[in-house]
């Protein structure tokens, strides 16, 4: 298996005043300016990441995009690997029902998507940078 870890939580709000909300909520939660925003109320995307330690909090406002071909809630947690299709043929040796091949995603990395039996969405494929 070759996830090397958590990369990030992934926080997504509704509309514009809900992220602008979580953003100040995680600003003054971690007490630090985010390292990387970009978007405003009239882009298709906003995006604000904050460091947590060795992960990032990533809170976004998006259409959802098409390629994670799964139930997307509130929160994803995305785990970082280098050879996702190696990740995601191992992971389906072991069992794990994947329905999803590897995507190039519009957020510029590569990667699959899947729900873990709670619901909860999953994104393992390569990092972006922030």
């Amino acid at each position: 298996m070759s996830i090397q870890g958590v990369k990030a939580f992934r926080v997504i709000a509704k509309d514009s005043e809900e992220f602008v909300r979580t953003v100040d909520f995680y600003r003054n939660l971690l007490g630090q300016k985010e390292k990387i925003a970009f978007g405003d109320a009239t882009s298709p995307q906003q995006a604000a990441f904050f460091s947590a330690g060795d992960i990032d909090i990533v809170i976004t406002r998006e259409q959802i995009t098409a390629e994670a071909k799964i139930e997307q809630g509130p929160a994803w947690i995305c785990f970082k690997t280098d050879n996702p299709e190696n990740t995601l043929i191992d992971a389906r040796k072991r069992g794990v029902l994947i329905p999803n091949d590897v995507v190039n995603t519009s957020f510029g990395t590569k990667g699959f998507f899947v729900n873990d039996p709670t619901g909860l969405a999953l994104y393992v494929g390569t990092a972006w940078k922030s």
